[in-house]
């Protein structure tokens, strides 16, 4: 059977597929998208009003021969089509949604905006940071290229109040102004930024793969070398867990009923959230909050249709002070997973509602006046008293 090349929806990734497929799925991102098979498509010459009149075929057997010819390009463009349509809603820009935003109150409106990067995918591949109102979703200013996809995708976006910092693959640290997201700097620090850290007002610290530690002028880039240096990280777009530190695997702490997965640290404050499922029967997704070591409160996530999410613990958590947000998939995997909002003190469900999407799930984060949920392509606000839907940034097909 005839190949066929296309573009992953989500990576960009040059796939080789068969011409007849219905699905085809990225070996890079493993994401699945839905294409339109080339035996769904039949051309027919049109009939002579004779041959309409008598039901008869087509009298030339040449025409049988074109249409052989025509029926592979015709299919192969329409497989193109579908393609372009959903990656990115005819070349539409979108949330690029493999990690999770950042925030800063831009236009001083005490509502923290989210800042990010965007992805247009059209005649090339773009990737740019941008700023967005956190009331409406309304685009503030889209900077800077990044580069493609590949280029860019493991490279860490950090922000301070005054300056956004990229740590590019290549060994370049970038700075653009917050407020407008213009370039100012690009220099070059020798190997790849692990992580950006706090420093005294006007600079920045960067903390190298090869270990070493460096002190930047927000100004102008100019950096000396710090011998010594401890990194008070700043949080950067990559990153992917609550707040502080995650565990894995054994956390040491038993809870009847339960069994116990992710500890989710929140740095001080004495509580230690939770991620784990039931305990025995069907491992339905569970959290559970400690204080200061002692349990105070455990619930399983899904308030309906218990069986109907997909089993283990909860795909992504993040809390605060007064509230623990928690995603859990469904088990059926072309199904959108659901958001719940808790109660820190006491369990209590706040709400929980769908998830716009079925893309995979990188993040939930609480804001003051926001939670938001990043999905591959796409960025929702919700209300964190009523859980419904704000608004969404770019958008994602499933």
């Amino acid at each position: 059977m005839k190949l066929v090349q296309i573009k992953c929806e989500s990576c960009g990734a040059k796939l080789n597929v068969d011409e007849g497929a219905a699905w085809v799925s990225c070996e890079y991102c493993q994401t699945r998208s839905k294409i339109q098979p080339a035996a769904a498509l039949s051309v027919r010459p049109p009939l002579s009003r004779s041959e309409q009149a008598s039901g008869s075929s087509p009298r030339n057997p040449g025409e049988k021969s074109k249409v052989s010819v025509l029926l592979p390009i015709i299919a192969v463009a329409t497989i193109g089509l579908v393609i372009w349509l959903l990656n990115g809603i005819a070349f539409g820009t979108k949330w690029e949604g493999i990690g999770r935003a950042l925030f800063v109150d831009l236009n001083g409106d005490g509502v923290l905006d989210p800042i990010g990067r965007t992805r247009s995918i059209g005649p090339s591949d773009s990737i740019n940071v941008a700023a967005f109102d956190g009331k409406t979703g309304d685009l503030l200013w889209e900077g800077e290229r990044l580069g493609s996809y590949t280029e860019s995708y493991l490279g860490k976006l950090s922000v301070t109040q005054s300056t956004i910092l990229y740590g590019s693959e290549q060994g370049e640290v970038w700075a653009f102004a917050v407020e407008d997201g213009k370039e100012r700097w690009r220099v070059p620090v020798g190997d790849k930024v692990e992580r950006f850290c706090q420093e005294s007002e006007g600079q920045a610290g960067v903390l190298t793969a090869d270990e070493r530690y460096l002190r930047l002028n927000l100004d102008d880039g100019s950096a000396g070398e710090a011998a010594g240096g401890e990194c008070q990280a700043l949080e950067h777009d990559r990153h992917d867990g609550a707040n502080v530190e995650i565990r894995r695997g054994s956390v040491g702490y038993d809870i009847d009923g339960m069994g116990v997965q992710n500890a989710y640290s929140r740095g001080g404050d004495g509580r230690l959230v939770i991620g784990g499922y039931a305990r025995p029967g069907t491992r339905v997704p569970m959290l559970a909050v400690f204080n200061q070591g002692t349990l105070s409160w455990k619930n399983e996530l899904p308030g309906v249709d218990r069986l109907g999410a997909a089993e283990g613990p909860p795909a992504k958590v993040d809390s605060d002070d007064e509230h623990v947000a928690a995603i859990f998939k469904s088990k059926d995997i072309h199904s959108p997973g659901r958001v719940a909002l808790f109660s820190m003190d006491d369990g209590r469900r706040l709400w929980e509602t769908s998830l716009p999407s079925a893309r995979p799930i990188s993040s939930v984060q609480i804001t003051k006046h926001r939670i938001y949920v990043t999905t591959w392509g796409r960025l929702t606000a919700f209300d964190p008293k009523t859980g419904e839907q704000v608004y969404s940034i770019g958008n994602s097909t499933d």
